[in-house]
């Protein structure tokens, strides 16, 4: 007798224990009040979404028991409220009110329904939870005179369900915009470098010694001295400035080593010139004087073009002006070359005669 009485101790004590749901297929975990047993294997479910049934007292009994339905939404849902829609297949009549409940970081929305059925007033209370891959919602509902009773097994089991849901908490949602701020950022850097070296390309500097078309022959950093000009109507004397003068600074002295060594190659091809031609005027004079030949034809040799990189000067002056100590200045270039010659040795122009 005393065994009997303790099993069903044990027993009674085992059905009022809280049950847990551990749905793999649904990917969520839920616990039932205590006192709710699960519905009989072999009798239909409620509905044909349902998941899971419990109930509390007799279910064949008069009066209606109260019972707790997890149904499956079939789908996702979002964060929009069901504040003021109507609800289909409700019987006429029904009462449906809606508030938001606190479901891990998110508010849900909760139905309150009350109607009558077959003379009976009833009470249902439906939880929608956001869950992935599949929402799903709690209905608890009984006899209207036990309203305060099913709020609180809802609550009971909206506070210990747990699942993953496809909506964002508000930190998933502040470190996605973060990821999208940065990424945007990184992609307003790229095109900022990149145009600021296409920038930097285009203003680029020449560099001391480098002449470009079009660029005065001086190298960046000469300053030009600016010198008085003769009035006008007065021709310049040599030795006068007739413009701007280039006077070269001291940290600029390559390029004008680089202006000097030019100016000494044209001097020497000149020189070379006039030695080749003199020694073939010499040739011919003693093949006249010791043979009788005729003198040579004088044959007109085009004389090479002048180097763009020497400024020449307009001038103005006499064909052949000379110095007091004889020599002779080029009225082409302006350089000087010593009496007895007839080609200027910088730029190898005709100085008319000897």
């Amino acid at each position: 007798m005393r065994f009997v009485l303790a099993m069903l101790l044990v027993l009674s004590a085992a059905s009022l224990a809280a049950e847990t749901i551990n749905d793999s297929r649904y990917q969520f975990t839920a616990e039932v009040p205590p006192g709710f047993q699960r519905w009989p294997a072999g009798r239909p479910l409620p509905s044909n979404v349902s998941l899971h049934c419990f109930y509390q007292g007799i279910l064949d009994g008069e009066e209606p028991v109260l019972m707790i339905n997890f149904e499956r939404l079939g789908g996702v849902i979002g964060r929009e409220t069901l504040q003021g829609k109507t609800l289909p297949g409700l019987p006429p009549g029904a009462a449906v009110t809606t508030e938001r409940w606190k479901w891990k970081e998110f508010e849900i929305d909760v139905l309150l329904t009350r109607m009558t059925v077959n003379g009976v007033e009833l009470f249902m209370c439906t939880a929608q939870v956001p869950l992935k891959p599949e929402a799903i919602q709690v209905i608890v509902g009984g006899v209207n005179s036990r309203e305060a009773e099913a709020r609180s097994h809802l609550q009971f089991i909206v506070a210990r369900l747990d699942g993953k849901s496809n909506w964002l908490s508000d930190g998933e949602r502040i470190e996605k915009l973060a990821q999208g701020a940065g990424s945007f950022l990184f992609l307003v850097l790229i095109v900022l470098a990149v145009v600021y070296f296409v920038r930097k390309g285009r203003k680029r500097p020449i560099p001391a010694g480098y002449y470009a078309p079009g660029q005065p022959v001086y190298g960046q950093g000469f300053a030009p001295m600016q010198a008085p000009y003769p009035p006008q109507g007065v021709p310049p004397q040599w030795g006068q400035p007739t413009g701007p003068q280039m006077v070269a600074p001291a940290e600029d002295v390559a390029a004008r080593e680089q202006f000097a060594a030019r100016n000494a190659a044209l001097q020497a091809d000149a020189q070379r010139r006039q030695v080749e031609a003199k020694a073939r005027r010499d040739a011919e004079m003693a093949k006249i004087a010791g043979g009788g030949l005729q003198k040579p034809r004088t044959t007109i040799v085009q004389k090479p073009p002048v180097p763009a990189a020497i400024p020449q000067q307009p001038s103005v002056l006499s064909p052949k002006p000379k110095l007091p100590d004889g020599r002779i200045i080029c009225p082409a270039c302006g350089g000087q070359t010593r009496a007895g010659i007839s080609t200027c040795m910088n730029c190898g122009a005709a100085l008319g005669g000897r």
